[in-house]
């Protein structure tokens, strides 16, 4: 099996403000993006590694990613790091992704159903290697999976953001992280035929997966596996890295 990792990294990060995506923000002197893409780089079973970049910023991430991984990255012939251009919407990017990975795969003679793809968001510099392992085992066994945790707080639906509608058993309820891992040719077919409308809706692979009868498994995350989204979450980070 032949694994991919790719990294989405096109978001603007609105809710963190500033001037920067959020992506690109250094923590204790490092980009964030620079942390993530540092634990794919380590984890044996990634053999490629595809950077989703919007087009403003595929030159600086470029950039960050010779800086910390030039020269390793030299010697290692067998992760070579590839950036891309995101799309108008997060399943855009991912889905650019495909193509790249498709259009690749052709020209080196890979056949798609031993082609793996773990799909990480780039903002989630807390990512290890355990659960992209435990990612791919997975997605081998039914297909697809996700990094998911249990719930430990009683959640609640609203129709209208109002009055409550409906509180599920937290039992069965779950907060999605990622990897999100999926094998090819599962996944590929399902994203063809994507209308605009379903790209708003269906914004990771687990969904799409799971509303077209694919089993997502589900592999433990972690509540240190954060995304990086408000300015205190930045706080959060350094705390984190001091601890390790």
């Amino acid at each position: 099996m032949y694994t991919y990792a790719v990294i989405l990294a096109a978001g603007t990060g609105k809710r963190m403000g500033g001037d920067i995506p959020k992506q690109f923000i250094s923590i204790k002197g490092k980009p964030i993006i620079a942390y993530t893409v540092e634990t794919f780089l380590n984890a044996r079973e990634i053999n490629r590694i595809v950077i989703v970049a919007s087009g403003s910023f595929i030159h600086d991430t470029g950039n960050i990613i010779d800086y910390y991984f030039g020269k390793s990255h030299a010697q290692e012939q067998d992760k070579k790091i590839e950036v891309i251009s995101g799309g108008v919407e997060r399943i855009d990017s991912l889905i650019n992704a495909i193509e790249f990975i498709k259009k690749e795969a052709a020209a080196e003679g890979r056949n798609p159903s031993d082609i793996m793809v773990v799909s990480h968001d780039a903002a989630r510099m807390f990512v290890t290697e355990k659960m992209i392992i435990e990612s791919i085992n997975a997605a081998k066994e039914s297909g697809a999976s996700t990094v998911a945790v249990a719930s430990t707080d009683t959640m609640l639906e609203s129709s209208d953001g109002k009055v409550i509608s409906s509180i599920p058993d937290r039992r069965m309820m779950y907060r999605v992280q990622t990897p999100q891992t999926f094998k090819l040719n599962v996944f590929s077919p399902l994203v063809e035929n994507l209308t605009q409308e379903k790209k708003k809706t269906m914004t990771d692979a687990a969904g799409i997966c799971n509303e077209n009868g694919i089993k997502v498994k589900i592999v433990e995350g972690s509540e240190e596996n954060i995304k990086i989204t408000f300015p205190r979450d930045i706080k959060i980070a350094e705390m984190q890295l001091d601890n390790k």
